[in-house]
């Protein structure tokens, strides 16, 4: 697993898995794929994608909280801030 696997949109492919279930369901309705990533800012769109590299590296086909934080405190001004502090 590595970061292109991810692809453009990383939390839109991530919830599609998520609630896709990777599987044909059972009656149910297939959830349809959402581009979650033009809701976002730009600055956001990278700390996910910073985010999802970060788990991918580290060989994690999920992308949790403890990614997103630790994409968060590497970006600027989260960084500078917490060097304040």
């Amino acid at each position: 697993m590595g970061p292109e696997d991810y692809g453009q949109d990383p939390l839109g492919e991530f919830l599609a898995r998520f609630f896709g279930g990777g599987g044909p369901s059972q009656g149910r309705r297939q959830p349809r794929y959402y581009d979650f990533a033009r809701l976002m800012s730009e600055p956001t769109r990278q700390l996910v994608q910073q985010a999802a590299n970060y788990a991918a590296q580290n060989g994690s086909s999920d992308l949790g909280t403890e990614h997103l934080l630790r994409a968060a405190v590497a970006a600027e001004p989260t960084r500078e801030l917490l060097a304040q502090a």
